[in-house]
C-alpha cells in the first residue's frame, strides 16, 4: 500500500502564535513546541479539509504562506520516495525555495518550484543559531548520496543544520482520517485543541470550520467561472 506524504514545518516564536496561525488554515495538525525558539506543525491527516487539487495535507501547510513574525521557516517531507526541503527567510518579501532528493539519484531537481542552494539552507539555520563548521559540505554529502531513503535524508539535514524535529519526523505520521470515535488521537469534537497522546506537550488544532467554507466557496466559483469562460481571463 503507498504510503501518505509525511512531514512537518518548523517556524519562529510561541506554539501559541503558531497555533493560531494553524486555525487559519486547511488542515489539521499537531503544534508541538521544540527547542532553541522553533515550533513544529505537523499534520495529522493525509488529506486537507479542502476540495481537490488542494486536498493534499503536506503540500497544502508548505506552500501556505508564513508570516513574518514566524519567519525564518524550514519544511521537510517525503513524498513517495522523494525527500523535499523548503526554506524562506526571514526578511520581508522572501522567495520560498526548495531542495529535492530521489533514491537512485541524489539531488535533483525540485520540479518547476525555485531551487534552493544548499548555502541558503545554511544560511537560514545560522541566521538564528549556530550552523558547525564545513555545514555546506555536510549537506552535499548527504543530499548527493543516491543511497538511503528520503526520511533518512531529511534527518541528516535537520541534524547538519542543528535544527529540531529530527525525532518528530520519525514518531509523528501522517494518520489516515480516523472513524473508531474511541481512537486517542481523534479530536473530541470539531474545532477542539487539546493535547494529544502522542508526543507530550502536543496539541492538536483543527482548522476552522468558517476558514474551510470560504476557501472551498471560492475554489468553486473559480472552477465555475473557468468552466463558462473556457479559463480566458
Amino acid at each position: 500500500m503507498k504510503r501518505p506524504p509525511s512531514g512537518l514545518l518548523l517556524v519562529r516564536g510561541a506554539a501559541d502564535a503558531a497555533r493560531s496561525w494553524t486555525e487559519g488554515g486547511l488542515t489539521t495538525v499537531r503544534v508541538v513546541l521544540l527547542r532553541d525558539g522553533w515550533t513544529a506543525v505537523v499534520p495529522v491527516t493525509a488529506t486537507s479539509a479542502a476540495p481537490p487539487p488542494y486536498d493534499n495535507s503536506v503540500s497544502v501547510l508548505l506552500a501556505r504562506p508564513v508570516p513574518h513574525s514566524m519567519r525564518p521557516c524550514i519544511g521537510v517531507a517525503v513524498v513517495g520516495d522523494q525527500a523535499l526541503v523548503a526554506v524562506t527567510p526571514a526578511r520581508w518579501r522572501a522567495v520560498q525555495r526548495w531542495v529535492a532528493w530521489r533514491p537512485g539519484t541524489g539531488l535533483v531537481r525540485p520540479g518547476g518550484l525555485p531551487t534552493a542552494r544548499l548555502s541558503d539552507l545554511v544560511h537560514l539555520a545560522g541566521s538564528v543559531g549556530a550552523v558547525r563548521p564545513g555545514a555546506v559540505a555536510a549537506l552535499a554529502e548527504i543530499v548527493h548520496d543516491p543511497a538511503g531513503d528520503a526520511r533518512s535524508v531529511l534527518r541528516g539535514v535537520l541534524d547538519v543544520l542543528g535544527l529540531p524535529g529530527g525525532e518528530l519526523l520519525e514518531r509523528l505520521q501522517i494518520l489516515e482520517d480516523r472513524s473508531d470515535p474511541h481512537d486517542p488521537r481523534r479530536p473530541a469534537s470539531p474545532g477542539s485543541t487539546q493535547p494529544t497522546s502522542t508526543v507530550p506537550g502536543t496539541h492538536l488544532v483543527e482548522p476552522s470550520p468558517s476558514r474551510v467554507a470560504a476557501f472551498t466557496r471560492m475554489v468553486t466559483e473559480d472552477a465555475s467561472w473557468r468552466e463558462e469562460t473556457g479559463g480566458r481571463p
